[in-house]
């Protein structure tokens, strides 16, 4: 369970970095997302033991907070390069397990869907794609409305 919360800690970084963008064509993730679903290390966490977590993350102005079960466990800001294809994503780590670390990622929103994967903070490796596997996260968000 502790690793699934680390997971979802960086994740809700990941969100909360894809509302920083420079292109003003970029789709704006500003705003309170909950978390849907995660894979880590190329593995699905079960629906039941996610949604157990209560991941909720809270991104506005370039910065973000995760909180879990109902308590902040990571903090943090954000930038994002929409002109790279997936759009990416930096996170800087401010507070919680991984402090003062950045972590490397992509983005998309779709709707009041976001996806996100990373790779591990600190880490120099930025995914390629959506598909996951060892050594990377993918966590699907929705808009809480």
């Amino acid at each position: 369970m502790k690793k699934l919360l680390a997971a979802v800690v960086c994740f809700s970084i990941v969100a909360l970095a894809a509302s920083q963008g420079g292109d003003k064509k970029a789709p704006k993730v500003d705003g309170i997302w909950h978390g849907v679903s995660a894979v880590i290390n190329g593995k699905k966490i079960p629906d039941e033991e996610f949604a157990k977590i209560m991941l909720v993350v809270v991104i506005k102005d370039g910065k973000y907070t995760v909180t879990a079960e109902g308590n902040e466990i990571e903090s943090g800001t954000f930038k994002t390069d929409d002109s790279q294809k997936p759009a990416h994503l930096t996170l800087t780590i401010a507070k919680g397990k991984d402090e003062g670390k950045a972590q490397l990622g992509i983005y998309k929103v779709d709707d009041d869907k976001l996806t996100v994967a990373f790779g591990t903070p600190g880490g120099k490796v930025r995914p390629k794609d959506y598909e996951g596997g060892e050594g990377f996260e993918v966590h699907v968000l929705k808009r809480k409305k």
